[in-house]
This record gives structure tokens, C-alpha cells and sequence, in this order.
């Protein structure tokens, strides 16, 4: 919902009716219809403060002051004075670009302008502020050009292009050219969230894991490497087990794991078992620990350090996560790629 409010010194006759019918045109499909579904405008009867003219418009200091209380309810709050046919000015707009990225503007107009072509009929100007100037603000075009009506102003891709269309009185082509550009911004904004929906999916889907992940195995390779040329070389006994496995060795006595299927790190490729290749499970203290050592450099769990079941041959990189977590699903196992 594109939302406006309009602050007026007083009330007209006819201002429900006429806002009425102005919202129902906005709203509709070859309008702001198919950007926002509705258009809805408010407006708010105030004491309006006397305000001096500088180089023919009402400063934008000026203008916050009336607009600032209400800013933050609506995408566009507009000021309508009330018309004076001495007066040089008929009407300017402030983007906030840096702020809030909101529209304030100001118009004169009163109950009886009626006519398009005086350049002071009500209808007109808010559409002019509020369909152009807030809109293009809205979807992210640039600041506009602006010139007198007796100028040409071209056309420029990428800015805001009220202008170029208003004073022309294209409106048809406006709404064409500011729905065409919605649509493709809507349709690049679509695709990045489904793209970003995809990676969020396949960071809390676990994956079809029958290995060790793919950290483990370079991990693997660089260990290996650096215990080998301190003379300690090793062999990796078992990474990866799957259920029945898990289960094979959970009956096996003399016992060998506390874990039955699914409790061990091992079926979710972040566990491993190795053997130093000289004297196996029996290699000295020194061995075991050397081995260890490089292991935890690189952030592992020892089973050499468990209290309750010492497992030497047993390395782990869970990555702050618990046992609880995986079972759980609730792993971001692209941290292991």
C-alpha cells in the first residue's frame, strides 16, 4: 500500500469525495495498482504557519517543520496552501535522499480549481507528487531533471522521469514506463530472495553424508604430512560409518563405543580413527601425543582426553556444535566445504 497524507489549512465541501475518487484511480492496475495493490490518502486540517517565498519557493527547513511529526507513517505527506494568483510559486518536493528516503512536498490549490491547464488543479499536482515524484522515489530512480514548463525535458533511464512525462501530458506513458520498470526490479529483487532462499535451505538441509567431510580430508593430508617428517607417521583406521556399522560395533566385545546408530560423530563425517604405522594402538605415549598435538592445531577433539571413555585413536572437528546438534539438524555443514 502506497500511503500519503495531505495537511490543509481547512476543510473543503468536496475534499472526501474528491480524495475518493483519486485514490480509486491511483489504485488501479494501469496506474500504481500493480505496485503497491492501493493507494491510500489521509489527510489532516492544521493551522498552517505564514511562510516567506525565497527565489520563488518555500524553503525545505520550512516545510519539515509542518511535515516532520507525520513522516514516518507515510511514504509522501504533502503540504496543500491555499492558492493565491499573485503568488510566482505553484508548488516543489524534497526526496530526503539520505534519510528516509521519503517525499515531502508542497502545493497550492484550493476547493475551486478545476481546470488541468492553470497548472493549480488538486487532482493533478498530488498525482504529480505523489504517482511521480514519491513513486520514483520509492523504487529507487534517481533525482530527476527539472525545467521550466515551456522546456523540453528528455527523457534519461534510470531517473525519475515525472517531468518529461507531466509536462508533455503523457500520462499513459508514464504509468507504461513506471510499471515496466517496477516490473523489472521487482523481478531481479524476486530472484536474488529466492536465490538467498536457496542457500538458506541448503544450509539447514543435512546433507546425504557418506564420508568425511571435505575439510577433514585436506586436514588429513596436511597432518599426515607434518607428523610424517617429525618421524610419525599414521594410517587412517575409519572416517565415515554408516548405521549398521555403527550398530556392528556397539555389540562388539570387549566394548569399543558407548554409541549405538546415530550417536556417533562419525556417521556425520566430521570423526576419524587413526593407528600410528609403526606400532599401531601400542605406539608410546610420546607418539599419541605428537600426533594430537597437530591435530589440535588445527582445532580437533582428542579421544585421548576423554574422561569417561579415553579413545586415542579417536579425532573429531565439530566446530563448536554438540552431538545434540547434529542429530538435530540444526548444522551448517557448508563450514566443512
Amino acid at each position: 500500500m502506497l500511503k500519503t497524507l495531505l495537511i490543509l489549512p481547512k476543510k473543503w465541501k468536496t475534499l472526501e469525495k474528491r480524495i475518493s475518487n483519486l485514490e480509486t484511480y491511483l489504485s488501479r492496475k494501469d496506474r500504481l495498482g500493480s505496485i503497491y495493490g492501493q493507494v491510500k490518502i489521509e489527510y489532516k486540517i492544521m493551522d498552517l504557519p505564514t511562510l516567506l517565498l525565497t527565489g520563488g519557493v518555500f524553503l525545505e527547513k520550512d516545510i519539515k517543520k509542518i511535515t516532520e511529526p507525520f513522516r514516518k507513517d507515510y511514504h509522501a505527506v504533502g503540504v496543500i496552501f491555499p492558492y493565491d494568483k499573485n503568488s510566482m510559486y505553484v508548488g516543489n518536493y524534497y526526496p530526503n535522499t539520505g534519510t528516509d528516503y521519503k517525499l515531502d512536498f508542497y502545493v497550492t490549490t484550493d476547493e475551486n480549481t478545476k481546470s488541468s491547464q492553470d497548472g493549480h488543479y488538486f487532482e493533478r499536482f498530488v498525482e504529480h507528487e505523489l504517482a511521480g515524484h514519491a513513486v520514483s522515489l520509492d523504487i529507487g530512480l534517481g533525482h530527476g531533471l527539472s525545467a521550466p514548463r515551456s522546456l523540453h525535458i528528455p527523457f534519461v533511464s534510470g531517473l525519475d522521469n515525472t517531468h518529461h512525462f507531466f509536462y508533455t501530458q503523457n500520462l499513459e506513458g508514464y504509468y507504461k514506463h513506471i510499471n515496466e520498470v517496477w516490473k523489472k526490479k521487482a523481478s531481479l529483487l524476486s530472484s536474488m530472495i529466492e536465490a538467498y532462499q536457496k542457500i538458506v535451505d541448503s544450509l539447514k538441509k543435512k546433507p546425504e553424508i557418506n564420508d568425511l567431510l571435505p575439510k577433514i580430508k585436506r586436514d588429513l593430508v596436511v597432518i599426515g604430512a607434518r607428523c610424517a617428517k617429525k618421524g610419525y607417521p599414521f594410517r587412517l583406521v575409519e572416517g565415515y560409518r554408516s548405521p549398521e556399522r555403527q550398530t556392528e560395533l556397539f555389540n562388539q566385545r570387549p566394548k569399543v563405543t558407548n554409541a549405538k546408530a546415530g550417536e556417533s560423530l562419525h556417521q556425520y563425517g566430521v570423526a576419524l580413527d587413526i593407528y600410528p604405522t609403526k606400532n599401531g594402538y601400542r605406539s608410546s605415549a610420546i607418539a599419541w601425543e605428537i600426533i594430537a598435538y597437530e591435530f589440535k592445531k588445527l582445532g580437533y577433539e582428542w579421544g585421548g582426553d576423554f574422561k569417561n571413555f579415553i579413545d586415542k585413536p579417536h579425532f573429531e572437528l565439530t566446530l563448536g556444535y554438540s552431538l545434540k546438534d547434529f542429530i538435530n539438524k540444526k548444522v551448517n555443514y557448508s563450514l566443512w566445504d
